[in-house]
């Protein structure tokens, strides 16, 4: 465990010591202590925050972070079913009975004496009107439901495969070299 600790200290007192050499005057500072970096012992707070690192007696944290991919859905229009009724003729042949009169003549073989009702009408040309009926066929329609329908929507679940690019930090140590090995 003290062989352990007096690595971390040496490895602190290495970072402390390298970010507090920059002895061309470049306010920046090198290697440990370049743009981005935490600086332990630089009385600068702003190298601090920048990277969100902080800084206790012996120790620096820097958060590491890393993106998540994640996915939501939300609801579009994706088209439209049409239904739609059209009028198609057909034509349909019906039997039909139909009655009509027919005129028939028959003729009898009658012998006997005129009597004075047909002695009146003898000889006197004339025309008898014998009215004949008959049925004639009239078409007619009438509207009828036969069918009907029902549109219905049905909500299916299927999975798709997404993809994304994610984004995370990962940590690259230079410049330390370890005192006790």
């Amino acid at each position: 465990m003290a062989r352990k600790r007096s690595k971390r200290t040496a490895r602190y007192r290495a970072a402390q010591e390298a970010a507090q050499r920059p002895a061309d005057g470049n306010t920046q500072g090198t290697g440990a202590a370049a743009a981005g970096s935490v600086a332990v012992g630089t009385s600068d707070p702003a190298a601090l925050t920048v990277a969100g690192a902080t800084v206790d007696a012996e120790t620096i944290r820097v958060p590491i972070h890393e993106e998540e991919l994640g996915a939501r859905t939300h609801e579009v229009e994706r088209g439209a079913v049409r239904i739609a009724k059209e009028v198609v003729s057909e034509e349909q042949t019906l039997a039909v009975p139909v009655v009509e009169e027919r005129v028939r003549v028959v003729r009898h073989v009658v012998d006997r004496d005129a009597t004075d009702a047909d002695a009146a009408d003898a000889f006197v040309e004339g025309t008898i009107a014998v009215p004949v009926r008959g049925e004639e066929v009239e078409l007619t329609r009438t509207v009828r439901t036969v069918e009907e329908i029902e549109v219905e929507k049905d909500a299916v679940q299927h999975t798709e495969q997404v993809a994304g690019t994610v984004r995370r930090e990962e940590i690259r140590v230079e410049g330390l070299h370890e005192a006790d090995s």
